[in-house]
């Protein structure tokens, strides 16, 4: 009996331990999580989206679709549970939401007098111009209660659905009356809430501007006063609506003025929309397209998105904060950084590990790269040979894997070679792809580029364009060599520069403004390259500076991608005098002069790669042929390249095929024309045998 009440006993003091331990364990849960959220607040209070109908989220004749709900989900599912705040009020103009948001007062336009019950009182709002303000027309998104001369009350829309512009005013307590001269303030509340949370800003499709100045004063008025209590943060959505020169120009000063904090909504539904909501082009929506237009199947009416349309336009939002670092601060996701920082630090190393296992080698220029003007009378396949050379043999081939060439570089134009639906011609792609059988056939490295197209161009006039047109052709070109292995490397651009420009500004370091418009290029070629998928997924990609230059500016002024399997490239043909005019024939080791700008070369190409993790290639040297400066270019060329393959960056020569310029082997038979010099590009295994 006395063992039995024992038991029963430890058995009710274990029971009472056990709840003990789940209350404590349920508390302590508690306490974090609210501690967890509490600190979330902290780091991201939230975010505020101002704008008309299109931030709404209108649809005719459905429920609402806002953006902010597909931002919400993707904070909250990758990040952390914030707090999203929609101040999207159809029908209101560009000028009515700065005022909503603060950045500017409503003025009364008459003089006035508040009696000291709730009678209604009549007034009209402008702004310091004199333009007619007209919110609450039909929803209120944060307005009331507001405040008139210091009297808290609440304002209405005599007309609602108009922009006729007259409301009531009705205070909310009783009390002596007041004078309201002409030109007092009139404060909603939306002027004072949520002044910590980032603010997203999406106006102008109703108006309320007289030009793109006016526009871009108004958002920079909302942003100085929103951003302020966001640490800076802020995020800019440009129209969708409007004629193609309108929204060209648009696009050009939004992009110029805000830089990476500026979302381009037209190019990106135009460019990608359709494919991102999975949805089919029809004709409409291709012809859309053609002209940088909004598919019509992403269109509920002439002005609203569907509600992909509004989702997309969510996703948007949430990957430009993301790029920005808005939620970098945020550990929920620390394991999984943690993680593919470790993947990023291994494809570095095996990115060095094959870098540094690179040969030497040659391009075969001005064959697939060669273009043609308006005046010359040729077809797709007739350009290879327009510039002099023969027609790319694999005899040819053959014959460099003789002597020993285990590198080329395949340089090729692709935008002459288009039809109008921005496709590759057949026949033009099915041309590349030969020359790089012929190669890759016998395992050759092999560098394939996009040369002399002029959607290279890093600046704002015509961006959305030339990013879209170079994402097309990049894609097409990467479908069709998914299955290659990585000895097959793409090259985005080759010296991507502003074209006919003034000398200095064309072959100069660039700016800040070349460097972003040349990244958004770059990050084009990476995604299109990535997503077909395949070996693609981590197929060695070499991008650029600016015109491919090798100065120390340049190198620092790229905007390195996220991407693990990335090279940089780079073009040198140093010193400039001896390698690329006739004004300097001679060059010699021992002389300082002649060698400084290769020291410094090597120098500005060591530190970069120490800085960045990064590793080189020089896909572009070479030194004219001259009279009588064979042992000059030898020695010169044997300088380089123990200085520059010291730090494992290998380097290709610019053979042109013009024996009298920079022509090293002969382009029908693979003769080496410069043996010596020649020698210099065999892979060490068969250079016994080359010699």
């Amino acid at each position: 009996m006395y063992r039995k009440k024992r038991l029963n006993t430890d058995f009710l003091m274990l029971f009472f331990l056990l709840l003990a331990a789940a209350v404590i364990l349920s508390v302590t849960v508690i306490v974090y999580n609210w501690m967890k959220k509490e600190s979330a607040k902290e780091l991201l209070p939230g975010i505020v989206c101002f704008g008309d109908s299109l931030t709404a989220g209108y649809i005719p004749d459905s429920d609402p679709a806002p953006y902010s709900d597909t931002l919400r989900k993707l904070i909250r599912d990758n990040y952390v549970d914030t707090d999203i705040v929609n101040f999207g009020a159809s029908g209101e103009d560009s000028a009515t939401i700065t005022a909503r948001s603060g950045a500017v007062p409503f003025y009364v336009s008459e003089n006035t007098v508040i009696p000291e019950d709730s009678s209604p009182v009549e007034i009209v709002l402008e702004d310091k111009t004199g333009r007619r303000l007209t919110p609450l027309m039909y929803m209120d998104s944060g307005f009331n209660s507001c405040t008139l001369n210091g009297i808290e009350g609440t304002l209405e829309n005599k007309y609602p659905g108009t922009k006729n512009g007259v409301y009531f005013f009705r205070r909310l307590s009783p009390g002596e009356s007041v004078t309201v001269p002409k030109g007092s303030k009139l404060i909603p509340s939306s002027a004072n809430l949520y002044l910590d949370h980032i603010p997203v800003i999406f106006i102008g499709a109703n108006g309320g501007f007289s030009s793109y100045e006016e526009l871009t004063e108004q958002i920079d008025d909302v942003i100085r006063y929103r951003s302020a209590g966001a640490g800076g943060k802020y995020v800019v959505i440009g129209m969708y609506n409007g004629s193609a020169d309108y929204l060209d120009r648009y696009d050009m000063m939004m992009y110029s003025h805000y830089r990476e904090h500026y979302i381009s909504l037209r190019s990106y539904l135009a460019f990608y929309g359709m494919d991102e909501a999975g949805l089919l082009y029809d004709s409409k929506d291709l012809e859309a397209v053609q002209s940088c237009s909004v598919p019509p199947s992403l269109m509920s009416d002439s002005v609203h998105l569907t509600k992909e349309g509004y989702g997309l336009l969510g996703k948007l939002v949430f990957n430009k904060m993301d790029e920005l670092g808005y939620f970098d601060e945020f550990g929920k996701r620390k394991n999984l950084l943690r993680s593919l920082m470790d993947e990023e630090g291994k494809a570095k190393k095996e990115t060095a590990k094959f870098v540094k296992n690179l040969p030497n080698g040659i391009n075969i220029g001005n064959s697939l790269d060669t273009f043609y003007s308006e005046e010359d009378s040729v077809q797709d396949l007739e350009t290879e040979t327009l510039w002099g050379n023969p027609a790319i043999s694999e005899d040819y081939i053959d014959a460099l894997y003789e002597d020993g060439v285990r590198l080329i570089r395949i340089p090729v134009t692709w935008d002459i070679h288009m039809d109008s639906t921005g496709m590759i011609r057949t026949a033009w792609l099915s041309r590349v792809k030969q020359v790089v059988n012929y190669a890759y056939s016998r395992d050759m490295y092999i560098i394939l580029d996009m040369h002399h197209d002029r959607i290279m161009y890093p600046g704002y006039e015509d961006l959305d364009r030339n990013i879209y047109r170079l994402f097309r052709i990049w894609k097409q070109i990467a479908t069709e060599f998914r299955d290659y292995d990585q000895k097959l490397i793409f090259e985005g651009m080759n010296e991507p520069r502003l074209y006919d420009t003034d000398t200095d500004t064309e072959w100069g370091d660039g700016d800040s403004d070349t460097a972003f418009c040349l990244s958004l290029l770059n990050n084009a070629f990476i995604k299109a390259v990535r997503g077909t998928g395949g070996k693609n997924l981590k197929r060695y990609l070499i991008v650029g500076g600016y015109h491919t230059g090798s100065s120390k500016k340049i190198l620092s002024d790229i905007r390195i991608p996220s991407d693990t399997h990335l090279i940089i490239g780079v073009h040198a043909y140093l010193p400039h005098s001896f390698t690329q005019t006739h004004d300097k024939n001679t060059w010699n080791m021992d002389d300082p002069e002649d060698v400084e700008e290769i020291d410094t070369l090597e120098q500005d190409l060591r530190e970069f790669m120490d800085q960045t993790g990064l590793r080189v290639i020089v896909t572009e040297f070479a030194c004219l042929n001259k009279t009588d400066n064979e042992k000059d270019r030898t020695e010169w060329c044997k300088y380089y390249l123990d200085k520059i393959n010291g730090n494992s960056i290998p380097c290709l020569w610019w053979d042109d095929g013009d024996r009298s310029e920079y022509g090293l082997f002969d382009r029908v038979t693979g003769e080496a024309l410069y043996p010596e010099i020649c020698s210099f590009f065999c892979s060490e295994k068969d250079l016994e045998n080359y010699q």
